[in-house]
């Protein structure tokens, strides 16, 4: 699992709002995409390979002193919630996003109590990464 941090939108001039704090979260990997490519030296082919994954995260994002102390909470309802929805069916379509969203929502709000669920904001994204040249 990994959990990268980033600042997400703030209060604007004049007010006191908290600033939200955003966690990327990998939920997972999945496939095994294989590559090839041919590279000339001295009119010598030689063929390389590599596999790629498609990594599916969640981003979730709340005013800093929520996510603080509900980060824990967070990551461990993202995990289960992107077992039940299945990691390759999150990614492929959005027909399990509704099954994630509803399982993701019901788990944070059992952990932390309504109010505190209801100021996380999430988001699912996906990237194709690629391992090194063999």
């Amino acid at each position: 699992m990994r959990v990268i941090s980033h600042q997400g939108r703030g209060a604007t001039k004049g007010t006191t709002k908290m600033a939200d704090v955003c966690k990327k979260v990998l939920l997972g990997k999945f496939g095994s995409i294989p590559e090839v490519k041919v590279v000339w030296k001295h009119r010598i082919p030689k063929f390389m390979h590599r596999t790629s994954h498609i990594h599916v995260y969640l981003e979730a994002c709340a005013p800093s002193n929520v996510m603080n102390q509900i980060l824990n909470d967070v990551t461990s309802c993202a995990l289960s919630s992107g077992a039940a929805a299945g990691i390759a069916a999150i990614a492929s379509g959005p027909g399990a996003l509704p099954v994630f969203t509803a399982s993701f929502k019901s788990c944070l709000e059992h952990k932390v109590g309504q109010q505190l669920a209801n100021q996380v904001h999430v988001a699912i994204s996906s990237k194709q990464e690629a391992g090194p040249w063999h």
